[in-house]
């Protein structure tokens, strides 16, 4: 089986490390339409759900300086919830991570697997890097909810 690589999940912490303090960081300037994110499939609800959205394909998902918006939300009932306002119509990728002792970390096992759950937006293949295209969504009207399932590549305690 393929891993995620190092990269990918290395930008996940670089947004958790850029100070991301609201659930509502979308570009400022005219009003544009409204993304909520419904992430599903944690585990427990420790912790936080840091969001990091892309417009840019050659950016995503290593490159969260070049993220449009950023967003995190507290767990509850195994869900989250996070909604980003003023996007303008077009087309994102999103990339969450499950922060559950919220050390702002991503810690890796030595064969590259992410010891914390993550996931894209459109639920793409596991286990390698998405594309921008396979974790594409469109927002064409004023709002969009997407769907997030949470991807545990470590083994948990039974």
């Amino acid at each position: 089986m393929k891993h995620i690589s190092r990269g990918t999940l290395l930008t996940l912490l670089m947004f958790v490390m850029s100070g991301c303090n609201t659930q509502d960081t979308g570009p400022s300037g005219p009003s544009g339409g409204q993304v909520t994110f419904k992430i599903d499939g944690l585990l427990n609800d420790n912790g936080i759900v840091w969001l990091v959205l892309f417009n840019e394909p050659d950016a995503f998902p290593v490159q969260s300086e070049r993220a449009i918006a950023r967003g995190h939300a507290r767990i509850k009932n195994k869900s989250a919830e996070i909604v980003i306002s003023n996007i303008p119509h077009g087309t994102y990728a999103a990339a969450v991570m499950h922060d559950e002792n919220e050390d702002g970390s991503l810690p890796f096992a030595e064969d590259g697997t992410p010891l914390k759950a993550v996931g894209h937006s459109n639920n793409p293949p596991r286990g390698r890097q998405p594309t921008f295209a396979e974790a594409a969504f469109t927002l064409d009207e004023g709002k969009e909810v997407v769907d997030i399932a949470m991807v545990y590549y470590m083994k948990r305690p039974a």
